[in-house]
């Protein structure tokens, strides 16, 4: 297939690196980007026309295992630079959700395609699924964890992903909503509809590509082909006053018609100049906390591209069992993500400008001990053409710790009797105080008392008139004592 003005070259799966070379020069990055898109869509919007449904003979969106250009996941949306251009020529594997195990792999893919599927709302892709001679299945790290899950996962929705502005879909002509827990394969070649005089239902695709990344789609019933060219010649699509067969900008109203470069498409339809490129990095990239003990997290995300980005988000993706005490940006707001299936807040980031900086912080604890994760990842609502270094994470080792140490450590003298002292007591998890005493005569600290935990208070009653004395407490628990409180010294008269 010719891609316009350019010579002929293979489509599908083109990385930048690989534009075409025109007289001498190297495409541009965004014209072999728009390529690419145009191509696509051209393909997709084809398959409708001959019958095919976002899931091929069915209307479930997005399934892992529908290998076809038709669905959501192998369009431009998602994978724009991996995916092959093609309908499915066989049935794949069925997929059921609630029967995930990792070490199983998923090797059905015809040769060139990536494995793509959603989870928390955005989409996943793995390359490389086809094993060399003689070795084990490569395995799919479906929940994102980036490890191998020995145990069959939990449900997880393999078609669910968020539309471009982060909220999920609601209806299914929106896209991947994640219904049903199992998928089936489809062979596109087995449901084509060449009839159309025939067909009781007439699907026609036409010009006109939305922000949601897919063309739309109306059904017409009963309509001849007379009929459907009448409706067909008054379509308004961004309602500008210009029907769409000779609007040169179908999804944004332009009555200008502007064409500053006189390619055929509207100013207001031509992908900017430049690219956006986020970076992200989370510090520290490793720590150790006590349990329940707070702790800071930043993330950096700067917009390292040649242009600007709109709509930049970043996730921080936890344990479900993490307790976010704060989130905060330096760009907007940050809040949980109700719909996500982890615990995920998501910071709004507003636009990027190049070299463009935004921090964000998080203070979490967890309740239990154990070497948990957290992830950072950052999305842009622009074309991002590198994603390698899009996400990042940390790694958090929770230990029990020693209590903390008593303070406000107060003495005095009841004459020539007793000296009573009080503190605060700081922790939660001592199991009882000591109280060490020196006198005037000695050198060295010696336990004067043992007490038991939640306990403020000690009267010494064996002191004798006329000495000095100094005290310290501690906590002690079966991790180990508490490091000592303030000094006190008390005169016995």
């Amino acid at each position: 297939m010719d891609s316009g003005p350019l010579a002929p070259r293979a489509v599908g799966g083109t990385k930048m690196s690989e534009c075409e070379i025109v007289n001498g020069n190297k495409e541009s990055l965004t014209r072999c980007a728009r390529h690419e898109f145009e191509i696509s869509t051209f393909m997709h919007e084809l398959g409708h026309s001959l019958g095919l449904h976002h899931g091929g003979h069915e209307l479930q969106n997005c399934k892992p295992n529908y290998a076809s250009v038709m669905n959501y996941l192998y369009t431009f949306k998602f994978n724009a630079m991996t995916r092959q251009l093609d309908y499915s020529t066989r049935i794949l594997p069925t997929l059921n959700e609630a029967d995930l195990l990792e070490t199983r792999g998923f090797d059905a893919m015809p040769v060139g395609w990536a494995l793509c599927w959603g989870y928390n709302g955005r989409g996943h892709c793995q390359k490389n699924l086809h094993p060399a001679p003689n070795q084990p299945i490569p395995s799919v790290d479906w929940n994102r964890n980036k490890t191998t899950d020995p145990d069959l996962l939990p449900t997880i929705n393999l078609n669910m992903i968020h539309k471009l502005d982060g909220t999920p879909p609601t209806k299914p002509e929106e896209g991947c909503t994640g219904d049903g827990s199992i998928h089936y394969g489809s062979s596109d070649w087995d449901h084509l509809k060449l009839d159309f005089h025939r067909r009781q239902f007439h699907s026609f695709a036409y010009q006109g590509m939305e922000t949601e990344g897919e063309l739309e789609e109306q059904e017409w019933e009963g309509l001849t082909p007379g009929a459907m060219a009448a409706a067909i010649a008054t379509e308004d699509s961004d309602e500008d006053g210009l029907i769409d067969a000779v609007d040169n900008c179908v999804w944004a109203a332009n009555p200008d018609q502007a064409d500053l470069d006189a390619d055929g498409i509207g100013d207001a339809c031509e992908i900017p100049l430049g690219i956006v490129d986020l970076d992200v990095e989370v510090t520290p990239a490793t720590l150790t906390v006590g349990v329940g003990q707070a702790m800071t997290l930043t993330a950096r995300v700067r917009n390292i591209g040649t242009r600007v980005g709109s709509l930049g988000q970043l996730s921080w993706v936890l344990p479900t069992h993490a307790t976010v005490q704060s989130a905060q940006s330096s760009g907007t707001d940050c809040a949980q993500d109700e719909t996500a299936d982890d615990v995920r807040y998501v910071c709004e980031l507003g636009d990027l400008a190049p070299n463009a900086e935004v921090l964000a912080t998080l203070a979490v604890a967890f309740p239990q001990t154990g070497v948990f994760k957290i992830g950072i990842q950052g999305y842009i609502y622009e074309l991002d053409l590198d994603r390698s270094n899009n996400d990042d994470e940390t790694t958090v080792t929770v230990v029990m710790q020693p209590p903390a140490a008593p303070s406000n450590l107060q003495g005095s003298a009841v004459p020539a009797t007793q000296v009573k002292l009080a503190w605060t007591d700081n922790s939660s998890n001592e199991t009882g105080f000591e109280v060490y005493r020196q006198s005037s005569a000695s050198t060295v600290y010696a336990l004067v008392q043992s007490l038991a935990a939640n306990v403020r208070t000690f009267t010494d009653t064996t002191v004798q008139p006329g000495n000095t004395y100094s005290y310290y407490v501690r906590a002690i628990s079966d991790i180990g004592p508490s490091v000592a409180s303030n000094t006190v010294t008390v005169i016995v008269p």
